[in-house]
């Protein structure tokens, strides 16, 4: 049995914001200080969106 693993890709804006249209927040990571952080942990202005480095996680076998 193959063991899976955790992936975090780099996604542009456009992505992160047809995911967050799609409801799909939970694979939805940003670059927050040295680390990456669940969105859903975070609240802000919408128009401070674009100023994050955003990841979508993914699994890997």
């Amino acid at each position: 049995m193959s063991e899976e693993k955790v992936n975090y890709r780099q996604i542009d804006f456009d992505e992160a914001i047809q995911m967050i249209a799609k409801k799909e927040c939970g694979n939805l990571y940003l670059q927050k200080n040295a680390g990456i952080e669940k969105s859903t942990n975070f609240t802000f202005p919408l128009q401070k969106l674009h100023e994050y480095t955003w990841f979508r996680k993914e699994i890997v076998s």
